[in-house]
């Protein structure tokens, strides 16, 4: 329902749109890929190539660099990047792990959804916060023991299956007061019509505004105000 939203964005371009968006706020509670019918009628739709493309964003919560930040208060360690622990970290507390599930059953199910779509002809992109615990990315390095989304075995499975590119970028090269480093990875055609996304570089001292961690839906947390803005970066 965003003005300035991807939605928004692509129907002034006469493209028909069908939004998934279970936000507390602005979303359906019923748009909810852990529910079944839903989630079959969307499976079923892209394995008939009904979509041109599929753009996927699941919640990113529990693989959110801000949790390694030590903040007092802040949400515990779930995931860890050790291969046994990507999945839930051992030392998830207790009362965190249905919330890890959830999100890896989200994961799973919208990995489906992009194979499917990917199967039938249609191209995809996944965004998700970038890796900040590769030992080789100094510029994006934070914690050894970060696991995102990019580690999951799906996701890593996924990319040569779908012949996927990669790409990371600030989102305060185009505007946003956070720098909020976000990775995409599509399918080629996708790669292509994004590739300058590439070029943009992290210039700024200092922001106007941090992504912070709020309770968000699912009993999660997410980075808000982070996705206020999120209309500047319009694929």
């Amino acid at each position: 329902t965003r003005p300035d939203g991807l939605v928004a964005y692509l129907q002034r371009h006469d493209l028909e749109v069908v939004p998934v968006d279970n936000d507390p706020a602005l979303g359906d509670k019923n748009h909810d890929v852990l529910i079944d019918t839903f989630y079959s009628d969307l499976l079923r739709r892209a394995q008939r190539g009904e979509f041109l493309a599929v753009w996927a964003a699941p919640p990113c919560s529990t693989f959110s660099v801000a949790r390694f930040r030590r903040i007092a208060g802040g949400p515990p360690v779930v995931r860890r990047r050790p291969p046994d622990q990507v999945a839930r970290a051992l030392d998830c507390p207790a009362k965190n792990r249905n919330e890890v599930r959830t999100s890896n059953e989200l994961v799973s199910r919208t990995i489906n959804i992009l194979r499917a779509a990917h199967n039938a002809g249609s191209e995809f992109g996944i965004e998700s916060p970038a890796d900040h615990g590769d030992t080789h990315q100094p510029e994006l390095f934070v914690d050894a023991d970060h696991a995102p989304l990019w580690v999951v075995p799906e996701i890593i499975a996924l990319k040569p299956d779908t012949e996927c590119a990669t790409i990371t970028f600030p989102q305060c090269a185009m505007g946003a007061p956070w720098p909020k480093h976000t990775t995409i990875m599509c399918t080629p055609a996708l790669g292509y019509l994004l590739s300058e996304h590439r070029l943009l570089k992290y210039t700024h001292s200092s922001h106007a505004a941090p992504a912070v961690g709020i309770r968000g839906s699912h009993g999660s947390r997410n980075s808000k105000p982070a996705p206020a803005s999120q209309h500047r970066f319009n694929p």
